[in-house]
Order: structure tokens, then C-alpha cells, then sequence
């Protein structure tokens, strides 16, 4: 009888062993880290190409306008970009 039960507790651990060592094998050897890094370089690379996509669709927008002579728009440029004034106008300009 005390045998039987000893068998059984002995299985018991062995299938405990065995299995917490599949668990934890990746932690073991590393490979856990590495993929906590490759995902966090992932969340990274990810959020680089929304940026990149919403600069892209600005870029176009900007285009499409400057492509069909938006007066509004290039007014816009012009004022921003070059400093343009309409005669007539002052300009009062701040220091930050």
C-alpha cells in the first residue's frame, strides 16, 4: 500500500517537474527577454509608420492643393513660408 502511494506521489512530482520545466524552458534560455525586447521594438516600429502614414497623407493633401491652384492655400504658403505681405499690410512680428 505504501508503496503504491509512494509510485503515485513520485509520478506526481516527475509530471510537475517535467512540466514546469516546459513552462519556464524560454525563461531559462533567454529566449523570454528577447522576446519581451522584439516586442517592444515592435510597439515602437509600429507607432513610427503611423507617424510616417499621417506626415504622408498631409504631404498629398498639401500637394493635391498646390496642384489645383487652391488660391487660398498658396496665399497660405506664401504668407507662412516667404513672408508675403499685400501692399498696404504691416506686419507685427513677436519674439518668442
Amino acid at each position: 500500500m505504501w508503496l503504491k502511494t509512494t509510485l503515485q506521489i513520485v509520478a506526481a512530482v516527475s509530471a510537475l517537474t517535467l512540466v514546469g520545466g516546459m513552462l519556464f524552458a524560454d525563461e531559462l534560455n533567454g529566449d523570454a527577454a528577447e522576446y519581451r525586447r522584439l516586442t517592444s521594438e515592435y510597439a515602437q516600429v509600429q507607432d513610427k509608420t503611423r507617424e510616417a502614414r499621417v506626415a504622408r497623407d498631409r504631404l498629398r493633401a498639401e500637394c493635391r492643393a498646390l496642384e489645383s491652384s487652391d488660391r487660398e492655400f498658396l496665399e497660405k504658403t506664401l504668407r507662412q513660408d516667404f513672408g508675403y505681405v499685400r501692399p498696404n499690410e504691416a506686419v507685427i512680428r513677436f519674439k518668442p
